[in-house]
């Protein structure tokens, strides 16, 4: 699995691929992302982009992949143009996964209790948003 995303990274970023981790922040901060979701952390969404973890939950590692998200498409063999399967990792590696989940809480003493800044910070992050939407 890990395999298959990092062959489709490759092929998003091409040339760039060393430079993924600049890409990524430009992404962010250039892409609209930023004023789209202003609860959307820089370092989860960089995160996800170069590993595919959205969301970490307690304190463990992530060492079993969703195996789901590779699956066979229909192509054609380069040297052949013969119809063939290829297997690969079709999952999305742009648009994070916080935004459909939810970047906003509408019932007032949540809404409240997630809009709480402390040092000028978001308390909270567009994780908590997504995880306290799907529950």
């Amino acid at each position: 699995m890990e395999k298959h995303r990092d062959t489709r990274l490759r092929r998003h970023f091409k040339e760039r691929y060393d430079f993924r981790k600049n890409l990524t922040d430009w992404d962010y901060q250039f892409g609209g992302l930023r004023e789209f979701g202003p609860f959307i952390n820089r370092r989860d969404y960089k995160d996800w982009r170069l590993t595919g973890v959205a969301f970490e939950l307690r304190l463990s590692d992530n060492t079993k992949p969703n195996r789901t998200m590779a699956s066979y498409v229909y192509g054609k063999d380069r040297k052949s143009k013969d119809n063939i399967e290829v297997r690969g990792f079709w999952g999305d590696i742009l648009q994070s996964p916080y935004i459909p989940f939810g970047i906003e809480i509408w019932e007032e003493p949540e809404k409240t209790k997630f809009m709480k800044e402390v040092n000028k910070q978001q308390v909270y992050s567009s994780s908590e948003f997504s995880m306290y939407n799907v529950h």
